[in-house]
């Protein structure tokens, strides 16, 4: 009963809406959990730190390497163009991660509990066969606030030097 009521006001305030964007119902529901039972909102800072930072972070990698004289999507709603930018984002995320004393390894320890430098090698060689969107996500997510800020400052600030 108590999860019907929460689903109902996430729905109601539009968040499940944005939540089932990004993640998966496996996830929302984990979600819901620290929400409501924590009465924490730094499970909710960081997630609205993750949304924005990354909508931020496709704006600035769209305008860097879309190509603008193509449309997106044709009259089907099918994608025309590569997700160029996308893929240097997660390349330049990996860069971030892995180039500061293998921050990435102690990062996905952190967050998923990776204990050895092969279990993520092969998480990483699993999460490379899943879409884009949900790479971005993953990188994102095991980042603090305070870590995609700095990630997304610094590719703004430098954008002219990485390529």
């Amino acid at each position: 009963m108590e999860n019907n009521f929460i689903y109902y006001h996430l729905r109601y305030n539009n968040i499940y809406e944005i939540f089932e964007n990004i993640f998966g119902r496996d996830i929302i529901d984990i979600i819901v959990k620290f929400i409501y039972k924590r009465k924490n909102k730094n499970l909710i800072n960081d997630i609205e730190n993750l949304i924005i930072t990354r909508n931020k972070l496709y704006e600035l990698y769209y305008n860097k390497y879309a190509d603008h004289s193509l449309p997106l999507y044709n009259d089907n709603l099918e994608q025309l163009q590569i997700a160029e930018d996308k893929y240097n984002l997660i390349t330049d995320l990996e860069l971030y991660l892995y180039s500061k004393n293998n921050l990435g390894y102690k990062l996905w320890k952190r967050k998923f509990g990776l204990n050895t430098k092969s279990d993520i090698d092969e998480f990483m060689l699993k999460l490379e066969k899943t879409n884009i969107d949900r790479q971005i996500n993953l990188y994102l997510g095991i980042l603090l606030p305070e870590e995609r800020n700095n990630f997304y400052d610094l590719m703004k600030k430098n954008f002219n030097f990485i390529y």
